[in-house]
């Protein structure tokens, strides 16, 4: 059976309008979001939430949904995120992110999350 998480995603990376998109890479047992997926553009100090749902069936029972997110800011790759999302619609890191921004997850109960995307500060 699927699962629904919520993703609710604040750009906080000032002077930079970004884009995200799900990889083609690192994918697997999600209905959402699918590889290619343009899950918006979001100006600087805004956010958008996306639901994801993880795959019931099909073999993933028992697997976690995963998927990576592409990060552009300004038209430059800021690198990627890989998430994952269990069955019962938990959503979380699926490891470390890869480029030229620091982020964190904020559990607000209920299967939502808020991933906030920063700056690296050195």
């Amino acid at each position: 059976m699927p699962s629904q998480g919520n993703l609710t995603i604040i750009n906080a990376l000032p002077n930079t309008n970004i884009q995200i998109t799900c990889d083609s890479n690192n994918w697997n047992c999600c209905d959402a979001p699918q590889p290619g997926t343009d899950l918006g553009s979001l100006k600087p100090y805004t956010s958008l939430l996306y639901p994801c749902f993880r795959k019931g069936g099909h073999g993933c029972d028992g697997n976690q949904g995963v998927w990576t997110l592409d990060i552009l800011g300004n038209s430059l790759s800021l690198g990627t995120q890989p998430f994952q999302i269990d069955g019962d619609g938990n959503i979380d890191f699926n490891g470390s992110n890869t480029g030229a921004f620091t982020s964190y997850l904020v559990n607000s109960g209920s299967n939502n999350v808020i991933w906030i995307i920063l700056p690296v500060i050195s």
